[in-house]
């Protein structure tokens, strides 16, 4: 999961996990501050519908606690 937007303000969200053994927790994530500066200044009710992202990430391997990707958005230019 890559979060990107978030109703708070500082772009924290809460991620409920489970193990295996049914212990459940609920971690605090945040949106990375790189792409939470895009939505700045943006009507919060609205989406960014001109938009086009692109996630590229390593294949799936063993290494569960690390993510090696990179996140591209392009916006389209106001006519």
């Amino acid at each position: 999961m890559i979060v990107i937007k978030s109703s708070e303000e500082e772009g924290a969200c809460y991620v409920e996990t489970k193990n295996l053994d049914g212990e459940t927790n609920l971690k605090i994530k945040s949106v990375p501050r790189k792409i939470l500066t895009l939505f700045e200044g943006m009507d919060k009710s609205k989406a960014p519908t001109d938009w086009h992202a692109t996630i590229n990430c390593a294949k799936p391997n063993n290494l569960i606690y690390n993510f090696d990707g990179n996140f591209t958005i392009e916006r389209e230019q106001p006519n």
